[in-house]
């Protein structure tokens, strides 16, 4: 295939547009705003999840305790009727016997109870503490999340931009490339999965980086400047760097 040097020349500038948007691309999708934001959505959505768990639990404890205070309320108005009717002498021996059982097994019973009654309260209060540690956390990656959600709003507006800029820019090349070379080029670097040409550098491909041999180098030097040349190995487009070609051996002898 033959192309003029000079569209050929192109080819590196639309090499270079289809680098720099592979670059964007990944610069974004390496972004370390993101993989943070992510980071910070998960542990917020474990932490409201958390504290609606303790919510509920506390919403149990209040009922426990409620019925606690209920039973101890109940339990000492019992002690107080039987040690009235203790007090007030009017019951038989039998009856004051049966009264003083009764109000010691009550006295015991209250114990049990306010014992329990206090054990409902001191997870009551840990949850409290809890709840109020898990709405201060919230508060905190809610706060986190809106930054970096503003961050990595504003990188992709920026790569958007300079996302819209190279392609105008590689539009604008491909509307001078002929036709056919652009296709190889297309066709090239949809297989490489980068670029379709590099710069023939001091007889080194800058895809691949292979150093051509004396051979290839020396047909590459005296090939015509139009020729397309691909590298054998990675079979990217070869653009020289518009010098004059080499006049051959043969022909300085024959001057």
């Amino acid at each position: 295939m033959k192309a003029p040097a000079a569209m050929q020349q192109e080819l590196i500038g639309l090499a270079q547009c289809d680098r720099d948007l592979g670059q964007l691309a990944h610069r974004l999708s390496a972004l370390p705003a993101r993989a943070e934001l992510a980071a910070v959505v998960a542990a917020l959505t474990t932490a409201e999840a958390d504290l609606t768990a303790v919510a509920t639990g506390i919403l149990a404890l209040e009922s426990e305790l409620a019925r606690a205070d209920s039973d101890v309320a109940a339990v000492r108005e019992r002690i107080v009727r039987d040690q009235a009717r203790m007090d007030d002498g009017s019951a038989p021996a039998r009856e004051l016997v049966s009264l003083t059982h009764e109000v010691s097994s009550l006295v015991r019973r209250q114990a049990d109870l306010e014992d329990l009654e206090l054990e409902v309260m001191e997870r009551l209060e840990a949850a409290t503490r809890e709840r109020t540690d898990l709405a201060q956390r919230i508060g905190d990656l809610q706060q986190r999340r809106e930054a970096l959600s503003a961050t990595v709003a504003q990188a992709l507006a920026e790569a958007e931009q300079e996302q819209v800029r190279l392609q105008q820019r590689r539009d604008g090349i491909c509307l001078v490339l002929d036709p056919e070379l652009r296709a190889l080029y297309e066709r090239i670097r949809a297989e490489r999965g980068d670029v379709g040409a590099v710069r023939l550098t001091e007889g080194r491909c800058d895809g691949c980086r292979l150093v051509l041999t004396p051979a290839d180098r020396q047909r590459c030097l005296q090939a015509d400047p139009d020729e397309v040349l691909r590298c054998e190995d990675c079979r990217r487009i070869l653009v020289r760097d518009g010098k004059p070609r080499q006049p051959l051996d043969d022909d300085v002898a024959a001057r």
